[in-house]
């Protein structure tokens, strides 16, 4: 038994490269895939506004906890719409298939899955992240208000004593 290596074809690279541009242009057809993008894009938005701020006032401290509550149900929502992404995406597949070729498994494991599943990653890939920086922004405001607690008491403190 003679092992031989061969090249791929020189059109390979081509092929490839056109099956993803049309995987990606499948993804953005779905209406889950942009309201995730949104969503993550208006979270991150607060977040970088919050956490990137210069002043850690009494004025900083009550906007982060205003927009804690909002700023985590957002999150809480980019799963979600990942699932409901991947619903859209199955019956997308099912309509598909039984337009075009009827049941084939290799046809729904090959392609209708995997691109249905896409969403959901998308969900999971933005929102953790977006969980870090959250818990941190409330970490540095819990640190903000302790301090400014501090100073209150210090300058009460040096009022009593004068």
């Amino acid at each position: 038994m003679v092992l031989s290596w061969s090249r791929p074809r020189s059109g390979w690279p081509r092929l490839r490269a056109r099956r993803m541009l049309t995987d990606l242009q499948q993804q953005l057809d779905n209406p889950a895939v942009w309201l995730i993008l949104l969503t993550a894009i208006v979270v991150y938005a607060l977040l970088l506004d919050l956490l990137l701020a210069r002043r850690r006032d009494a004025a900083w401290r009550h906007r982060c906890s205003l927009w804690a509550p909002g700023l985590r149900t957002m999150l809480g929502a980019l799963p979600l719409l990942g699932l409901y992404g991947t619903v859209v995406g199955l019956m997308d597949t099912f309509a598909q298939m039984a337009l075009d070729y009827g049941f084939n498994p290799e046809t729904l494991a090959t392609g209708g899955i995997a691109s249905a599943m896409y969403s959901t990653q998308l969900g999971l890939l933005l929102v953790i992240p977006g969980w870090l920086a959250l818990a941190w922004l409330q970490g540095r405001r819990r640190t903000a208000q302790v301090k400014a607690l501090r100073s209150g008491r210090a300058a009460r403190a040096a009022e009593a004593t004068s």
